[in-house]
């Protein structure tokens, strides 16, 4: 056993530094000790004349100040440096600050010219005579056209308004140079923007009103302050940063930032400041009400999962809704903007969240990791491990997961009271015990890349599994004649077990991209792709009776292939815009189940054909407050093959073509939007519905499933209403109503025969008609608390096979409430939900769930921990349910597994870089 633990430690060694060896050398990854000479010289813009006594301030790849020199005489400098990234900051008074980025790679470097620009000359001289003074330094102010400020030059009409920023905790007052101080309005709007010189003070101008200033600094934490300027000017004196890389105001320009249009919440991070300071997460996590759960290291949107994430319109091998880890080590600057689509939404027709992030630029080379284990008090283990690397030549990912469950043995009872007077059987009183024991593993892998400059990509995967499982049941069954004697008693026993071999299951996607340039890293407007999967499952199983046994088998094969062709804003005027998606594809599936004893033999052969066309149009009028959606979808089914009951053959073959429109409308009014949604959607069954294997554990309650199902279709209408209120405590109000309508419907169905032997197996029971309406709102009664309340209700009225209509309600409440205090996070939930509906329910029966999670993340370590009670109101107990049939009444009652307790820990870690050789950017605060 050791020596597997010695072995696994010096795997886990060389793959570390096998990941090394793809990510460039720098001072992120090594330092050998070398210094090399980097130089440059300092020139005026416009002019052939060097700069002298100039600032130069070196900081490295972690913005710790490494190097400050000053340009000579002939406005050259020089530093040495070892290996690695660092940003040089170039700045004299009179002239605007230059940012310099260098990466030196093992031999000496030269930055060339580093040109400033000039204020207005006259305006130079005179900040120079006045910092010799002791005046306030001259800065040039956002919004003021070039024109310099100063207290005693002030713009008409408007206040001047000075301060000093510091550092905390120095016994020595340490000014803080070139921080940057951003202006709001309370509204949102900008109204200055400065920065601050060597002896950290800062001035600017505005007029009277209430203002937010933001203070920022790299490697400080950034502050906030309230500014109220009414007839007279203002000193805010001292404001000290306290050093950090935490951002802790979500800044104060988030309003501006944030654009809430229908069913889209969409963040522009490229005007945000902190873009270049933090990662992705933080910087997604402020949109409200969007944050990274400490629980899990998931995004979540009102306490709900992204269902999806999409990297410029597109899946992404290195970040999705599976592998969303790497965003903690990428910085945010990467993303232009960030955008949730909403359930609900017109184009992606979703039912939960999605996250839409568009690039500013590529993502950068690196990798990262994420380990995590969870545990259960019921016997549920789960350890996984996945990680990436992205690196010049390609990307890989590469994942694993166990888990184990041995969860206590359950046991489930129902008595059925038979209706026929005339009937010999008056009452059946049945009980099952069962537990079950399992194993699995998952192998998945991908890789990606892209090519062309990025107008092609291309994404791989390649997955496979292995389980087994063990099983015990024992059934009872008392039997009773109409005057209540018992006529019969049953004990059946059954020992099962199964296994799932290995099977690889793999896809290859290629996604281009055409047409105009949008602007945004020369990406194309237009998008194709076209894609491939393969999947392939087997199980084998085998149950001993006390007189027999059962050996079964089943399995699907499928291929799957599709392609795409996306044409945005085809059609533009100020009246109208329109988008076009087509897609088309062809499935090919292949079903094998057979099952023998010494009773009987059964076995099924099917083969579906699936052919589909789609044809959807979208996009806005009227000045984009009403957006619109249309959709054709058109497909063939051909089924064949047979059905093999004992000695008797029974042929599945039947072909059918279905066109299904979609229609949405979305109204946009003001803070609020109404949208009305008709959709069609065809179901066909699952293997599990059409596997005709019998469950005879219990003799008196069969299970089995129907190999003669068809498809159901489902006509929908909706009706939505959203409200975005300017209330501090509500953040959204949401409220719908539907009404669907299902022909050929597939339900499972109970039915006994004369003896009073119940089976249960899957039909086209006919129709049904449901009516809904739900609500949904939003709350924050007081900082760092969210609540959630979702109500619904249903009304549901179902023809089953006999004729006879069944109609039952269902009523549903969910609360939830979140409590982010500094140290952790709290999660509570409470849920009234109906207990085992069915088609068939006669009676619903409500009961409440309730959940508590607490758990931490550790930024710096990349650690979250959580602990958490399920079904914390129960202990155990039975869950009860009523159904009715024609000649038959039946009570259900199904054991609980209970409160439980689990606990979670993840780490996380990862190392990514830009690959920027000399970059220059002029920072003009004007």
């Amino acid at each position: 056993m050791g020596i597997i633990k010695d072995n696994n430690k010096a795997y886990i060694a060389a793959l570390i530094l096998t990941l090394f060896t793809f990510l460039p050398a720098g001072r992120a990854y090594s330092q050998n000790g070398v210094e090399y000479v980097v130089s440059g010289v300092v020139k005026v813009e416009g002019r052939d004349s060097t700069l002298a006594e100039a600032t130069i301030q070196i900081r490295d790849a972690f913005r710790k100040e490494v190097a400050r020199v000053v340009s000579s005489n002939d406005g050259t400098f020089s530093a040495k440096l070892a290996s690695g990234e660092y940003s040089l900051m170039v700045l004299k008074k009179g002239f605007f600050l230059r940012r310099v980025k260098i990466e030196v790679t093992g031999k000496d470097l030269s930055v060339g010219e580093v040109t400033l620009r000039p204020n207005d000359e006259k305006e130079s001289q005179r900040a120079t005579s006045q910092a010799a003074k002791g005046d306030a330094p001259r800065i040039v102010i956002g919004g003021s056209s070039g024109k310099s400020l100063t207290a005693k030059n002030p713009e008409s009409g408007k206040r001047h308004v000075k301060g000093r920023i510091l550092e905390e905790g120095r016994k020595k007052e340490t000014p803080l140079a070139l921080c940057k101080i951003h202006v709001t309005h309370v509204t949102g709007e900008k109204a200055a923007r400065t920065i601050t010189l060597e002896d950290g003070i800062f001035n600017f101008d505005v007029n009277d009103g209430a203002y937010k200033v933001l203070v920022e600094n790299t490697g400080h934490k950034s502050k906030v302050l309230d500014l109220n300027v009414i007839g007279k000017d203002v000193d805010l004196g001292n404001i000290y940063l306290e050093i950090g890389e935490e951002i802790a105001s979500a800044g104060i320009e988030s309003k501006s930032l944030i654009n809430r249009k229908g069913t889209r919440i969409t963040y522009d991070v490229s005007k945000d400041p902190d873009a270049s300071k933090i990662n992705m997460t933080e910087m997604i996590s402020r949109i409200p009400e969007l944050r990274m759960a400490a629980s899990n290291g998931k995004l979540k949107f009102e306490n709900e999962n992204i269902s999806k994430i999409l990297i410029d319109n597109a899946e992404s091998g290195l970040i999705n809704e599976r592998r969303q880890y790497p965003m903690e080590f990428i910085k945010a600057d990467h993303m232009r903007q960030v955008e949730v689509v909403l359930p609900g939404d017109i184009e992606y027709n979703n039912d939960k969240p999605i996250l839409l992030i568009s690039l500013s630029k590529a993502l950068p080379y690196g990798f990262a990791s994420n380990i995590e284990m969870t545990s259960t008090t019921k016997n549920r283990h789960n350890p996984s491990a996945d990680m990436v690397i992205n690196t010049p030549l390609i990307g890989i990912g590469l994942g694993y997961d166990y888990s184990y469950d041995r969860a206590p043995a359950l046991k489930d009872e129902s008595v059925r009271e038979m209706t026929d007077p005339a009937g010999q059987i008056g009452r059946i009183e049945s009980s099952k015990s069962h537990w079950n024991k399992s194993r699995t593993h998952n192998i998945k892998s991908n890789c990606f890349r892209t090519f062309a400059n990025e107008s092609i990509r291309f994404n791989a995967s390649l997955n496979t599994s292995y389980s087994d499982a063990k099983s015990f049941s024992e059934s009872r069954t008392t039997t009773y004649d109409m005057a209540g004697t018992m006529k019969d008693k049953d004990l059946t026993s059954a020992v099962g077990s199964s296994k799932s071999p290995f099977r690889f299951n793999g896809a290859l996607r290629l996604t281009g991209y055409f047409g105009v340039p949008t602007g945004i890293r020369d990406r194309k407007k237009n998008q194709w792709g076209v894609e491939y999967a393969y999947k392939d499952s087997w199980m084998e199983s085998d149950e001993t009776y006390e007189r027999y046994s059962l050996l079964s088998s089943s399995g699907m094969k499928e291929h799957r292939a599709k392609a795409s062709l996306e044409l945005r804003d085809v059609l533009t005027s100020h009246l109208i815009t329109s988008s076009f998606k087509m897609d088309g594809g062809y499935y090919n599936r292949f079903y094998k189940n057979n099952s023998s004893s010494t009773m009987n033999i059964e076995g099924l052969d099917y083969h579906q054909q699936v052919c589909f066309a789609n044809v959807t149009a979208l996009g806005d009028a009227f000045n984009k407050k009403l957006g619109y959606m249309m959709s054709l979808n058109s497909e063939y089914l051909s089924n064949s093959g047979d059905f093999l009951n004992g000695s008797t053959t029974s042929p599945l073959d039947y072909s059918t073509f279905n066109l299904n429109p979609t229609f949405g409308l979305n109204w946009r009014i003001k803070r609020s939007s109404l949208g009305l949604t008709y959709a069609t959607k065809v179901k066909r069954p699952g293997i599990n519905q059409l596997n005709p294997y019998e469950d005879r554990t219990n003799p008196y309650n069969i299970r089995t499933g129907n190999p003669n199902l068809k498809g159901e279709r489902t006509d929908m209408y909706s009706l939505n209403y959203m409200l975005n209120p300017t209330l501090k405590w509500m953040r959204g109000l949401s409220v719908s109503t539907s009404y669907s309508n299902t022909t050929d419907m597939i339900s499972r169905i109970v039915t006994t025969n004369e003896s009073g032997v119940a089976t249960s197996t899957f039909c086209n029971i006919g129709s049904s008609e449901s009516f809904g309406i739900r609500a949904m709102s939003n709350l924050t009664p007081c900082k760092n608390v969210n609540i959630n309340i979702i109500a619904s209700y249903q009304k549901t009225t179902t023809t089953l096979p006999s004729g006879r209509k069944n109609t039952f309600n269902s009523p549903s409440v969910l609360t939830s409430v979140n409590w982010n205090p500094k140290w952790f996070e709290l999660h509570g939930t409470i849920q009234i939900i109906p207990s085992l509906a069915s088609v068939q329910t006669s009676r619903l029966i409500l009961e409440p769930r309730g959940e508590i999670l607490i758990s931490r993340y550790f930024k710096r370590p990349h650690i979250g921990v959580s602990i958490s009670a399920s079904d914390v109101l129960h202990k155990g107990g039975l869950k009860r349910s009523m159904i009715r049939y024609d000649n038959f009444v039946q009570h259900n009652y199904t054991e609980r597994l209970g409160r439980s307790y689990s606990f979670r820990m993840y780490w996380r870690f990862g190392k990514f870089r830009q690959t920027q050789s000399v970059d220059v950017k002029a920072y003009d605060m004007q």
